[in-house]
């Protein structure tokens, strides 16, 4: 039982250190992009979903601390790395938005990626690694019960 306490410790404690926002929008060359004409169907469930690329991007936590980018990521995300393509979030508050990466600064049609996520009318706010997670976390319980 102390190894399986002293695991989640170390675990939940370098997960921890990475969390902090190191980043701006100008030193990492992404920022909100306007996705006002996309409606918001998922009730109150705060979401998110992010391009393959960017799913580790993002974590979620259960403080509302004000956002880096309090326009379009609601207060419980953190950006954890840079986001390299886009991540779209949608909340009763903000609606459907997204955090892009400037390379779609100017294409007016980023935003269709997050019409299906925010449009969708049973979303759960999970974020599309959360069987990876999963697993991760199963494994790591098996790991700690053999001991």
């Amino acid at each position: 039982m102390l190894i399986q306490v002293l695991v989640f410790f170390l675990l939940y404690r370098n997960t921890l250190a990475d969390c902090g926002h190191n980043h701006s929008a100008v030193q990492d060359h992404y920022d909100c992009g306007c996705c006002s004409g996309i409606s918001n169907n998922n009730g109150k469930v705060v979401g998110f979903h992010c391009h393959k690329d960017d799913q580790n991007s993002i974590l979620r936590y259960a403080s509302d601390e004000e956002s880096a980018f309090p326009e379009c990521v609601p207060n419980c995300f953190e950006i954890k790395y840079p986001i390299e393509e886009y991540c779209c979030f949608w909340s009763p508050n903000l609606g459907c938005t997204i955090l892009v990466n400037e390379k779609y600064f100017s294409n007016k049609d980023v935003c269709n990626n997050c019409k299906y996520f925010c449009q969708r009318t049973t979303g759960d706010g999970r974020s599309s690694s959360y069987p990876q997670k999963l697993i991760l976390l199963l494994s790591l319980l098996l790991i700690g019960c053999t001991y």
